[in-house]
């Protein structure tokens, strides 16, 4: 695909926004809740920035403790139906979903750049940001 003529790759109101959406940013504290922590990169962007740097954190988690990418598929899939259904009306669900498997490829090419992780896990990382770029 080429992303840079897609017209909805620009096209979106920008919204509060984490920046640095990884599994380490969240906490639990009781069933049901959830706290986002460490906000300094908030700001204003997109709002498919967040969720697809998530599933990608998300995807790699699973897939590096036992899990497959079919599992996290399944998990990320429920993430992004719940996103979307919290969107303001009148945003473009589809448009958003596909921004984010855009943001969703990068961020796993950026997890993979790292050294300390596996040979396998970079490669199936590498596999599934050309998956979701190409598909």
């Amino acid at each position: 695909a080429d992303w840079e003529e897609k017209s909805w790759m620009e096209d979106f109101n920008p919204v509060p926004m984490h920046g640095d959406t990884t599994t380490s940013n969240f906490v639990f504290p009781k069933q049901g809740d959830i706290v986002a922590i460490d906000w300094e990169r908030a700001g204003y962007s997109d709002p498919a920035f967040d969720l697809g740097r998530l599933a990608a954190e998300i995807a790699h988690s699973i897939d590096h403790h036992g899990g497959d990418m079919a599992e996290a598929a399944a998990f990320i899939e429920y993430l992004v139906e719940m996103y979307c259904s919290s969107l303001e009306s009148g945003a473009d669900s589809e448009a958003v979903l596909e921004r984010a498997k855009f943001y969703q490829a990068s961020s796993s090419l950026r997890i993979a750049r790292n050294g300390w992780v596996p040979r396998e896990d970079r490669l199936r990382l590498v596999g599934q940001a050309f998956a979701l770029l190409t598909g």
